[in-house]
Order: C-alpha cells, then sequence, then structure tokens
C-alpha cells in the first residue's frame, strides 16, 4: 500500500491562493475606488473564509507500508508553523481504525488504535479533508483491512 495525497493538496494550494489573491485585490480595488461598505463585507467574510480553512484543517498526507510497519507521515498544508508528524506502528499491532465526521460531515478523519502491552493506545485524529470523498473511502477500507488482517 502506498498512498500520496500531493496532487490534491497541490491543487487545493493553487486554488486557495488564486482565491485569496483575488479577493484581496478585489478589496483593494473597491477601496480605491471609495466603495467602503462593500469592501468591509468582503474583509468580513474574508477573515470568515480564513476561518473555515483552518477549521477544515487541509493536511498532507502519505501512508505506505515498509518491512511490515505501517508508516504515515501528515502535515496541514496551510499552517504557519508547518510541524511534520509521522507515525510508524508494526502492521501486527494495529488494533483498529477508527472514522468520524465533523463540521456537518465536511471534515472527514481517522484515527489509528493499536495493542500495546497494557491495553489499546489511540493516535491523534488525522485529517481526511483535502483528499475526495471517493479516495477517502477506498483509503479508509484499506486501512481497516490492514487492521483486521492485523489481529
Amino acid at each position: 500500500m502506498d498512498f500520496n495525497s500531493i496532487k490534491w493538496t497541490k491543487r487545493l494550494r493553487i486554488i486557495f491562493l488564486i482565491c485569496g489573491f483575488s479577493w484581496i485585490l478585489t478589496i483593494t480595488a473597491l477601496i480605491f475606488f471609495d466603495f467602503f461598505t462593500p469592501a468591509v463585507i468582503l474583509i468580513g467574510l474574508f477573515i470568515v473564509a480564513l476561518a473555515i480553512v483552518g477549521i477544515l484543517g487541509f493536511q498532507y498526507l502519505r501512508i505506505n507500508i515498509e518491512q511490515e510497519t505501517l508508516i504515515v507521515r501528515y502535515y496541514s498544508i496551510f499552517a504557519f508553523d508547518r510541524s511534520f508528524s509521522m507515525l510508524e506502528i508494526p502492521v501486527q499491532n494495529l488494533y483498529s481504525v477508527e472514522v468520524r465526521h465533523t463540521l456537518m460531515g465536511l471534515k472527514p478523519e481517522f484515527r489509528v488504535s493499536v495493542k500495546v502491552e497494557e491495553g489499546i493506545a489511540d493516535y491523534p485524529w488525522i485529517s481526511l479533508s483535502a483528499i475526495p470523498r471517493k479516495v477517502n473511502t477506498r483509503l479508509i477500507a484499506a486501512l481497516k483491512n490492514l487492521a483486521i488482517s492485523g489481529q
């Protein structure tokens, strides 16, 4: 299994950068031509759009299996700190894969649980917002199959 979301995240970044740049140019033109009320409304909508993008938590995701170890690498594509995170899980210790949909189904996330000596350990939730829904379902099904085969 080798999964990489680079083409979707690149496309998403380009779309958001073009939309944001054109939005800022429109606001600048409205201010230049003394249309302050529409400019203030667009500024407010721009702030709301930035908040929504931040809440959705778009992440780059790479999942592969090397030498019976599941490796998950991910980071937020719109964060300032760009902190990378990585999980390395032996496939035989993989216990389950949970999926949840938050924000009215707009933010799908998954979490991996592993068997350890003390019981079951849960890793943090990883966002799948930047990946198309069809690919999400196939990816989750493949991860769940790994969890079943690991038990």
